[in-house]
């Protein structure tokens, strides 16, 4: 079952100043933006997604998530799971790689 990334989310207080740097830098564009200040995400076609956080985790961390596509969500959640993923509640196509990585899939 192949695979490959489709985008990568980060988290920021300093929204505003993060899509201008996507797109002024990388000439990124935005394909969708969703949500109200504090919680606004913005989606680039080059594969960067955005999301607003009123506060930094604490560690400073401000990886959220990785998205890959894959041919059978289904199938690549059965492998996940045997592999000692947990699942995302409420989330059918999300899971959490045992070292803590959470993953999307997109079909």
């Amino acid at each position: 079952m192949a695979g490959f990334l489709q985008h990568v989310a980060i988290n920021t207080t300093r929204f505003e100043e993060s899509v201008r740097f996507f797109e002024h830098l990388f000439e990124m564009e935005a394909t969708r933006m969703m949500g109200d200040a504090p919680n606004r995400k913005i989606w680039f076609r080059q594969g960067i997604q955005v999301n607003e956080v009123s506060e930094q985790i604490a560690d400073g961390n401000q990886f959220d998530h990785l998205g890959f596509q894959v041919t059978d969500w289904q199938e690549t959640r059965r492998k996940a799971a045997a592999m000692g993923c947990k699942d995302v509640e409420g989330k059918p196509h999300w899971f959490i790689m045992p070292d803590g990585i959470v993953i999307e899939l997109k079909e």
